[in-house]
């Protein structure tokens, strides 16, 4: 993994526990953010002087076996300092994040834990910050919980103080109960600790903003200096891999897409449940689907289906908005990639009132697009979406029995379809951004489409001649999506790119090259979009659906051929599949065992290896024809779409 290069590079890491919805970021330089804002940072005091992380050129950042576990380091005279952030549920503490600071170098040195304001836009003003013993509280909250009382704590005396310089010169803690007051919301404070040779201290934060137990006291629910029970990163970032190697798992050459891919993995298990269930992101759910995270999806479109009004509106719980057109699409997903039956069963009259409601539900509003640009009258993405609910909540009304129902809303599908052809002929980016959408995810159009293709590539000019500024590492990577499900090598070219502009713990912002991103030193939230999209790109160039069957390592990148790869389980519409790919000399050769879930013939391919090359059997295992060298097969006329 890089080392991320100057304040503000890159994004933010997400850090969480699945046990609760509450994040911490953790920017490039180890400065972390709590829930409510309010940030944690930390500064070393040296013989010579204090270094902050924020301004020194030696700080390098990780994760820690490519796990949500956040490892910082900074040089020091003979050494590092080395800061990781983990988080964890206690059954006393509750969902707690942990920040924990080693002396790797020979000599002792100083730790400061500065508490006060981020300086994001929107974060809660801080009136006071104060000491109870270890317990700092924020406001008049405990929020974080020190291994022992700190020797020190410094404060600014004077609006415009350099806390820095505050922090070389407190005395020593005298008062019972210290607070700081400072300007108003600005109020800050540095908590001193000595750190011998080898030793840490460890911190602890309340991620449980709106639990209103005890303002004092929380920490002595456990005993005295419970942090130190607390499991370490090593352990975590141990039971992250265990938890992120069920359902898909791959083997893929060593290098940056490997690493990304596999640090995405516990990315995308926090971004499924870090937000209510209306909120949680298309392509979030769709990536889990395809990594075989059944029951992460299933038990947030449990929540989002209990949200469904009587007149089949299903509403966001946040904030109220229709989301009924996502809900019966992501149905339409878990059905076809998990046949899980025992929570569509229950749905079937849900899934039935919901799809009238988008049949009724007007349209005709300005809609937000994936490029900012906002579109009066028809939303052709909004249109474009109801046509692919109704189609999914046909599809799973039909599978479930509900055959005369199926037909009725799969003619309202056709219906509305046709009108969604028109605004479609007029080109421009918002359109080339519509037919990408059309092709993935929503599956309205084929991937060998002319206009997809143009719209493909199109988008792919523009992320080259701008070097992604001002793009979207989502968009770029969907329309990539593309390009891998027709066998174009753009896909592996998009990708690369992308990369490029990670941060050191595999995140991107929602846009690159934005006015003020990176400007804050939290370097930007990390986009669960672009996380889900990398995710499903891979899984796409590993094995994805096509009529009568599925595609094997339709666009593997250049650097992978004479590699070996292993996929394990992956989820698929016709089953689970596993196959392994090995080399004999310049020829390739397949393994596979596809555990077919229905009784229709299943067809494997592999076109980017040998296009000639094809098999009906559920296990087998073939020696193809060297790359580049087999005959091109014959022509086949493009299918209407995936799921049409």
């Amino acid at each position: 993994m890089r080392a991320a290069s100057g304040a503000g590079a890159g994004s933010s890491t997400s850090i969480g526990c699945l046990a609760a919805p509450a994040r911490v970021e953790v920017d490039p330089r180890g400065l972390v953010v709590a829930p409510e804002g309010w940030c944690v940072d930390w500064w070393i005091g040296t013989d010579d002087r204090w270094r902050h992380p924020a301004e020194d050129p030696s700080v390098r950042q990780r994760l820690v076996d490519l796990t949500p576990v956040v490892e910082t380091a900074m040089r020091v005279p003979g050494g590092d300092a080395l800061q990781r952030v983990w988080a964890v549920s206690d059954p006393d503490l509750g969902a707690i994040g942990v920040i924990e600071v080693d002396n790797r170098s020979p000599a002792p040195f100083s730790l400061a834990i500065r508490v006060g304001p981020s300086g994001r836009a929107g974060a809660v003003p801080i009136a006071r910050v104060d000491l109870d013993g270890e317990e700092v509280l924020v406001d008049g909250r405990v929020t974080i919980l020190l291994p022992t009382v700190p020797s020190r704590m410094a404060r600014p005396m004077v609006a415009g103080d350099d806390l820095v310089a505050a922090s070389a010169h407190a005395p020593m803690i005298q008062e019972p109960r210290p607070s700081t007051r400072g300007d108003p919301g600005r109020s800050e404070a540095a908590f001193v600790f000595p750190v011998a040779h080898g030793a840490s201290v460890r911190v602890v934060l309340r991620l449980d903003p709106d639990d209103h137990g005890p303002r004092s006291g929380w920490g002595r629910r456990a005993g005295r200096a419970p942090a130190g029970r607390v499991p370490g990163p090593d352990a975590v970032a141990r039971s992250w891999r265990a938890l992120t190697e069920r359902g898909l798992r791959v083997v893929l050459p060593a290098g940056p897409v490997a690493d990304a891919f596999h640090a995405s993995q516990g990315h995308l298990l926090l971004a499924a449940q870090s937000v209510p269930a209306g909120a949680c992101p298309d392509a979030v759910l769709a990536a889990c689907e395809r990594m075989g995270r059944h029951a992460e999806a299933a038990e947030v479109l449990a929540a989002a289906a209990a949200c469904q009004r009587r007149d089949g509106r299903i509403e966001d719980p946040a904030d109220g908005a229709d989301i009924t057109t996502r809900v019966l699409a992501a149905l339409g997903d878990h059905w076809r990639l998990s046949g899980d039956s025992d929570l569509l069963g229950p749905l079937v009259p849900a899934v039935a009132l919901a799809a009238g409601w988008v049949r009724r539900s007007p349209w005709r509003e300005r809609h937000p697009r994936r490029d900012g640009v906002t579109e009066d009258g028809p939303g052709l993405m909004a249109l474009l979406r109801r046509v692919r609910a109704l189609l999914d909540a046909a599809e799973v009304l039909d599978a479930l029995g509900e055959h005369d129902a199926g037909a009725t809303v799969g003619s309202w599908a056709a219906a509305l379809r046709a009108n969604a052809e028109r605004p479609m002929a007029v080109p421009s980016i918002g359109v080339d951004l519509a037919l990408v959408e059309a092709c993935w995810p929503l599956g309205l159009r084929p991937a060998t489409g002319d206009d997809v293709v143009l719209a493909a590539s199109s988008l792919g000019l523009l992320a080259e001649r701008e070097r992604l500024g001002g793009c979207s590492p989502a968009t770029v990577l969907s329309a990539a999506v593309v390009d891998a499900m027709a066998g174009r090598p753009g896909a592996g070219d998009k990708l690369a790119r992308v990369l490029e502009h990670a941060s050191a713990t595999c995140t991107w912002p929602a846009r690159i090259g934005d006015p003020g991103v990176g400007a804050d030193r939290d370097g930007g939230s990390p986009d669960a979009g672009a996380t889900a999209a990398l995710c499903t790109l891979v899984r796409t160039m590993l094995v994805h659906e096509v009529p009568g069957g599925l595609s094997l390592c339709a666009a593997l990148p250049g650097g992978w051929l004479g590699h070996g790869i292993e996929v394990h389980d992956a989820p698929t519409a016709w089953g689970l599949l596993s196959f392994a790919l090995r080399w004999h000399g310049e020829r390739p050769a397949l393994l596979w065992e596809l555990r077919p879930r229905g009784h229709d013939p299943v067809h494997l391919r592999a076109p980017s290896l040998d296009p000639t090359w094809s098999s009906g059997a559920a296990r087998g295992e073939a020696l193809l024809a060297p790359p580049g060298q087999a005959p091109p097969p014959r022509a086949t006329p493009a299918a209407p779409g995936m799921w049409s």
